[in-house]
This record gives structure tokens, sequence and C-alpha cells, in this order.
């Protein structure tokens, strides 16, 4: 008996869309536009592009820019080769970007010089050998190699959608960032229930992505917007008068705004006396600005309604729902339908309710663990279910709660920091015997990263070199905003004491309820 194959890709969305939407438009970036039925004729195209420079079967293709439409055509390209695309996090440092080629080992560098030139001429020189490939190339370039390429019809398929066709770097944990691995079915359930949290099944989507690809909320925002066969609109960065205009003029429905670039944009369209009448007002950003509350159409979405979760990108994004369990005790809500979760102890086995634990997940989202990191995998994949390194509490009528990472977090503006990462930057200065890292909480930021240093003796540093020690090194938005200088760090038993440093230097705020 023969049986309908029932894995589904995300090429084999975009030839369903070419069948059943073929000249409804697919994306905007810049003077590019092309509709679906355009896009699938660059895709076929693509494959062949990518296959002429050795990417087949379990290769990586690393993308190094900023937003662009090709972050998701490439994906759609290599996984249908079995291959995996990697959007790296262009605002990293030289030695940072460095330390992922070298790690992920990618059969094809795609870069784009737009506002990085500098960075990306360091980075190329000390990167190892391997095949790169321009968008600004002219005739030696990605769009001119594309158009060149013969369109392939007979280019045998080597994936099913069990197998992983993302890769995205973490935050630093242990001093050195992981690549999360997700898969064709994962990204497509968790595009399923995205699009119902945010209303996206209302009306025809148009994604505005100018928060950064590198990240899983944007990323999922797009994918959401394609598996609908909606219209994605591309800024290279965020830019509020240029996002304005866009939404102003390609009726954007939705996009993800930080708490800053929400009152710099309500600002923007005050200014040019629009209202963003297509854009869903979501209530979640009203507390960031409250002209927000006059701009855009009044969302109803679920997660509009109900903005609590929890997740990380090695669940595909979110894990957990407040709109799956409104009214709960748990501010964290329910678990989603695509997965399972549980809570358990240092042995493993799961807490009673009301007491804190990992926690653990299981089920369709759940990714594929981390690229060249058996061992950690090993660690995080035990027993059959994913160790999130997260504390939390099953409350007494099943919900969740988060309390807090099991390592401690800093939050800056979106971004997840480790103080590991940043305390491992400031030691490596030759004047620093030992350093410490807290956040302090900020009314815009959430937290500043501070940094409190004891010097070896006889050393004189200033907290300005030290900052420009660390910027030089990691990412900017890492690096310290505050220095403080001591003679030693409080310690419990040997060990730092974070908490006595709160305490003295006003640290708080951390991710979690307590």
């Amino acid at each position: 008996m023969t049986l309908v194959r029932d894995s589904l890709r995300l090429d084999e969305v975009l030839e369903e869309h070419s069948r059943s939407r073929p000249h409804e438009l697919s994306v905007v970036d810049g003077v590019i536009r092309l509709d679906y039925a355009e896009m699938t004729e660059r895709h076929h195209r693509l494959v062949q592009m990518l296959l002429d420079r050795g990417v087949t079967a379990g290769e990586r293709v690393l993308w190094l820019g900023q937003n662009s439409f090709r972050v998701l055509e490439l994906m759609i390209a290599a996984g249908r080769l079995g291959a995996m695309v990697c959007p790296v996090n262009w605002r990293q440092s030289v030695p940072e970007l460095t330390f992922v080629i070298e790690d992920l080992a990618p059969a094809l560098v795609v870069a784009d010089p737009t506002g990085m030139a500098d960075t990306l001429q360091q980075v190329r020189a000390n990167a190892p050998d391997g095949s790169w490939l321009m968008v600004d190339d002219g005739p030696d370039g990605y769009e001119a190699a594309v158009s060149a390429t013969r369109r392939s019809t007979d280019v045998v398929d080597h994936a099913d959608d069990t197998q992983p066709v993302l890769v995205m770097y973490t935050a630093a944990h242990e001093g050195r960032p992981n690549g999360a691995l997700m898969t064709h079915r994962g990204l497509i359930a968790a595009s399923v229930l995205h699009g119902t949290m945010n209303g996206a099944f209302e009306r025809r989507q148009v994604f505005l992505a100018a928060s950064p690809l590198y990240h899983i909320a944007t990323l999922m925002g797009c994918l959401t917007t394609f598996l609908l066969g909606g219209t994605n609109t591309y800024l290279p960065r965020v830019d509020v008068k240029e996002m304005r205009e866009l939404i102003d003029a390609e009726g954007c429905t939705w996009a993800y705004i930080t708490g800053p670039t929400i009152a710099q944009l309500a600002e923007a369209a005050e200014a040019a006396q629009s209202t963003l009448p297509t854009l869903s007002r979501f209530n979640a950003y009203v507390a960031a600005d409250p002209r927000w509350t006059q701009l855009g159409v009044p969302s109803t979405a679920p997660w509009s309604l109900y903005p609590g979760s929890f997740g990380q990108t090695e669940m595909t994004g979110m894990v957990t729902y407040t709109a799956l369990g409104v009214g709960a005790m748990g501010a964290a809500g329910r678990t989603s339908p695509w997965c399972l979760t549980r809570l358990v102890d240092e042995d493993g086995n799961e807490v009673a309710p009301g007491e804190t634990g990992e926690i653990t997940a299981r089920g369709v989202t759940a990714g594929a663990g981390y690229w060249n990191r058996p061992d950690v995998n090993a660690v995080r994949c035990r027993g059959g279910w994913w160790h999130t390194n997260d504390l939390g509490r099953r409350e007494a009528d099943g919900s969740l709660s988060f309390v807090g990472p099991k390592t401690r977090m800093i939050k800056s503006g979106k971004e997840n920091i480790y103080p590991v990462e940043v305390e491992r930057c400031l030691r490596e200065h030759s004047s620093v015997a030992d350093a410490a890292v807290i956040g302090v909480p900020d009314d815009i930021w959430e937290q500043s990263v501070t940094a409190v240093v004891v010097l070896r003796d006889g050393a004189q540093l200033s907290a300005e070199d030290l900052i420009a020690h660390c910027r030089n090194s990691i990412a900017p938005y890492k690096k310290p905003r505050f220095v403080y200088f001591v003679e030693s760090l409080p310690k419990v038993n040997g060990q730092l004491d974070r908490d006595a440093l709160d305490s003295i230097f006003g640290g708080g705020g951390y991710p979690g309820v307590g």
C-alpha cells in the first residue's frame, strides 16, 4: 500500500503559494518587489546556485549582514537540500563573529557590507579560507549569481521536515555562544500558533521586519507571514522615520518593536501627522508610550490582550502563553499544544506544584539541540527532555510561573547578556585581577550592564579605557555602562556573592517573577 507522505518543508510551502497565490506580493525590500511566482522562480535558481557552491545535505550557509529578504530565501533553498542557514548577529565584535564562523564552518558565507563594511573586511581577513559571496559585488555578486544560474528542475530533495534548517547562536551562557538548531516541522508548527496568538488569521498580513532577523521573534514574524501567504517588508535595521514611511506606504499590519523604539515611532508618526492606520496596536506596547493608544488599529489578538509567555530560541520560540490560561495563577500561562512541560529537581524528578524546579520541555517545536556540541547536548537532552536552564513553578491550577534563569542573566534593550561572558572579557585586560558584572535597573533599557572590578597590584586603569577594551572584544550592547573599582569582591564560601554586589551597587530587575 502506498502512503501519502506527511512531511512538509518550507520549500514545499513556497511551491504551494506559487500555485494558490502566484501574483500576491511576497517581498518588499527597498526597490525589490517579488510576488510568490517570482519568488519561486528565484528559488529554483538559488537551489542550483547553492549546489554549485558546495552546499549539500548537512552543510551550513551563514548570512552576515543586516536584515534582508535573502535570509528567508536562503533558508528555504538550503532547507530543500538538507542544509541549514545561520543569520549571525552582525552587531557582534570581530572576535565574536570570527568565533561563529570557525565554529559553524559554513560551506558558504553570504555577506552584505551595508552598515558594516569595516567589520566585514576584518572578519573576512581573520576567518578561515572558504567560499564567500557578496551581495553588492556587481557581476561577481549574489544577485548576478542567482540571475546567471540555470533554473534547475531535477534537484534531488535530501530533506524531510524533521531535519534542521535554521541555526541561531544564543547568548553565551557559559562564556561562549551555542548554535541552536531548528527544524522545518518545528518552525512551521510554531508559526501556526504564533499566527493564532497574534491574530494573523484575521486579515492578510504585511509584516515589518525592522528589528534584527538574528532574533527568533522577528524571524518568526517573517515565517508566520510567509506561511500564511502574506507580504514581508524589510528594513536593514531600525530607523523610525523609514519604519513610519513603510508602514504607511505598504500598509504594514504588524511588527515587533522594542520599548524605546515604540516611543520614537510614536513621535515620528505624530510629527508626520500619521496615525499608522493599518498597524495592529498591540496592547503590550501601550506602557512604552501613552501616544500609542492614539495610533494603529486596536488589536484583539490573544497575545495582545494577554501578553505573558515563556520561551527560548532552542524551543523555536514560545513554550507557554498566558492567553492559553486566561485567569490562571501562573504569569507564564499554560503549555503550548505543541509541547509538554515538566519541572524537575537536580536528579530529574518532577517537583510538586508550588515548588521551584527546572523547566524541561519536549514536543513538536523542540529544536534539535546545538550545532557541534555533543557534550552539551547530552546534558541538556538527558531523559529525553530539553533542560532549559530556567527555573519555574507549577501553580496549584497547573499553570506555570517563570522564576528566572538558573544562571543569572541581564536583560538590556531586549538583549540577553550573561555576566560570565562580560566577566571573561574584563579579566582578559592585563590590569584586571578579578571582575563581576551585575544588572542595574534602567527606566529605558530595563537593565544597565555594570562592572565591579579589582585591579592588579600597582595597576592603573580608567573606566573609559576598560569599556573601550570591552567594545573591541564583545558586542557593544554587552559592554559595561558603569564601572566601579574595588579592593575585593564579596564572597561566601569562596564563591562570588552576587546578592551582596546587588545590594551595594543597586543591582536588580533580573528576568523572572521571584
